[in-house]
């Protein structure tokens, strides 16, 4: 299939890709799968220490990122780039709370 670059090209990219906490959520998100999916993605990473010796510190820090995956999405279209999809997100989100104790 002949596909655009369109944010939705780029977001099927992510959807179709598979999240694995146990690799660090390591992907190559080129080439993925999907009849609409733009076949150069790059995605940015956080590193974060899951297994903090510091439980507050840990959750405060778990807190931070997970508001970033739910409200701080709508910053990152207001920046011209493309957000992750809401299953990628609530991937990692759900990760984060099990490996790092959130609310």
């Amino acid at each position: 299939n002949f596909v655009s670059a369109t944010p939705e090209g780029a977001m099927s990219a992510s959807t179709n890709a598979k999240w694995n906490v146990e690799d660090g959520f390591n992907n190559i998100l080129t080439n993925q799968a999907g009849d609409i999916t733009w076949p150069f993605v790059m995605t940015g990473y956080a590193t974060v220490k899951l297994n903090s010796s510091n439980p507050k510190k840990s959750k405060k820090m778990h807190n931070f990122f997970d508001t970033l995956l739910k409200r701080g999405q709508i910053d990152v279209v207001s920046a011209d780039l493309i957000p992750l999809p809401d299953s990628v997100a609530d991937i990692i989100r759900e990760a984060m709370k099990q490996k790092m104790g959130g609310e």
